[in-house]
């Protein structure tokens, strides 16, 4: 990229420059780089190469959203970091699923048989673009996920298409035959998880695509999956549910094959967040739970009477959880209440708004970053 041309009118043959250069790719991660500056007077030109150390804008928290439904309207909700509320906007129809993509700024709402899917600009809360449901009297979005700057949705008649931060398609793929895409995950950037199932039969499989659309394997499951995280590079976790009880499965890639990792605490799961790689929070009967894959360990975190949704925050080591219209923050170590909010309607869905977006599966994300150069000294000489 080329950076901003300084003019100078130099009294004497040598000139020091001391600089503050503002880069402003909100995708440049922090690392060593390397800056050409090319000083010219028109007829000679010199170049000098400087290594300098950039360090990205920290990730913070704006706040969150929440979603709720009344039956014929999804109302999205905007709360602080007090949890204070501001309604953000009013969407017709039912609800499927929610979240924020911190990278593009946007808040996205997915319906079911009936809502739209719709990403909300955050600044404005208007929407940046939309999908209309078709309402033809049964489920046309499936699933909605999201990945870096990319959104992914299931649709009942077997699609499977991405959308960039524009609304603009940009891969399209299909589920097995008589099958739909329930749940969506992309690992390690480059292969798409997804849990099909069949419409007709009760059959359930995870089926592996490549970025690109195609079928890389697939395997017969017959559990419903409530949640997917990178394990290792060869291996996903998988939270599931089975004749009434939550299971925590491990998806090996290369072999194409399932294990049953440890048997867990009893009761469905409902949702669950990873707290570090193999450590994980669950929402199951009502309490949240502490999963560790690392040492095949289980215990209750939290001892709540209804909890269905459980979050994790690494900028401030909270843990959200909700409890049919009331979210109420903890301290992670400590358990101690930071704050509570009641909802007029049940909470669906919750997610955290952050200034960018900093690890997988989504990508980093900054504002700008500034280094100031060492002053150097450049002597042009006439040929």
């Amino acid at each position: 990229n080329v950076g901003k041309t300084i003019s100078l009118v130099p009294n004497t043959p040598n000139v020091t420059l001391s600089e503050q250069l503002i880069l402003d790719d909100k995708y440049l991660k922090s690392g060593a780089y390397t800056l050409k500056i090319s000083v010219s007077d028109g007829i000679n030109q010199v170049d000098k190469y400087i290594n300098v150390n950039i360090n990205e804008v920290p990730k913070s928290r704006n706040g969150l959203f929440i979603f709720s439904n009344s039956g014929s309207t999804t109302q999205v909700v905007k709360l602080d970091n007090t949890l204070m509320p501001t309604s953000v906007n009013t969407i017709a129809g039912d609800f499927l699923t929610g979240e924020v993509n911190s990278t593009n700024q946007q808040v996205i709402s997915c319906g079911k048989n009936s809502g739209d899917l719709i990403a909300l600009n955050i600044a404005n809360s208007s929407p940046d673009w939309q999908i209309t449901n078709l309402n033809a009297g049964f489920p046309f979005f499936t699933s909605f996920a999201q990945h870096n700057q990319d959104v992914f949705v299931g649709y009942y008649n077997r699609d499977i298409k991405r959308f960039n931060p524009n609304g603009i398609q940009s891969l399209s793929a299909q589920a097995f035959v008589n099958s739909y895409v329930n749940k969506f995950f992309v690992h390690e950037n480059n292969l798409l998880i997804t849990s099909q199932n069949e419409i007709s039969g009760g059959t359930t499989r995870l089926v592996t695509y490549y970025l690109t659309g195609f079928v890389k394997d697939n395997v017969l499951l017959n559990e419903e999956v409530i949640a997917f995280f990178s394990y290792s590079t060869n291996e996903i976790a998988l939270f599931t549910n089975s004749m009434g009880n939550g299971k925590l499965l491990v998806y090996n890639i290369l072999s194409n094959s399932t294990w049953n990792s440890f048997t867990l605490l009893t009761g469905t799961i409902t949702s669950a967040t990873e707290f570090r790689k193999g450590v994980y929070l669950v929402t199951q009967n009502g309490k949240v739970n502490l999963i560790n894959l690392n040492t095949y360990t289980k215990s209750t975190y939290l001892t709540t009477a209804n909890a269905q949704i459980v979050k994790y925050d690494t900028t401030t080591n909270e843990v959200l959880v909700v409890e049919g219209n009331t979210l109420t923050s903890y301290d992670y170590p400590t358990k101690t209440i930071k704050g509570t909010y009641t909802h007029t309607d049940s909470i669906l869905a919750v997610d955290f708004w952050y200034n960018k977006w900093v690890g997988s599966p989504k990508t980093e994300v900054g504002r700008w970053r500034e280094s100031t150069l060492t002053p150097h000294t450049w002597r042009l000489i006439p040929n």
